[in-house]
């Protein structure tokens, strides 16, 4: 299985979690030949919003990936400057055999 299809198939499978939750859902198309990143502000893959609390989830997908500080860093700056307190950042981390790990910045 290719990356391209690694990551289309782990960020349909989180966006079918979030709606679970009975959030809506936006979710990018991957990436083709010509347009190769296509995320929400280069960074997120899935906006998610909570229909009763209105809280908004923006969502980064990774499969079998440590969220290292460099990047943890990135993510709350860009928090810390574009988005209110209500808005979360998620990191949703899928690992192979053991299920999604989540990080809320």
């Amino acid at each position: 299985m290719s990356n391209r299809s690694k990551g289309n198939k782990a960020e349909h499978e989180y966006e079918l979690i979030e709606q679970s939750k009975g959030r809506i859902t936006y979710r990018v198309k991957g990436s083709t030949m010509f347009n190769k990143n296509v995320d929400i502000f280069n960074i997120f893959d899935i906006l998610s919003i909570d229909s009763k609390t209105k809280e908004k989830f923006w969502i980064q997908v990774k499969s079998n990936k440590k969220l290292y500080e460099p990047e943890k860093e990135r993510l709350t700056g860009f928090k810390e400057k574009y988005f209110n307190e209500s808005d979360k950042i998620v990191w949703a981390n899928r690992k192979d055999y053991e299920g999604w790990e989540e990080l809320i910045i």
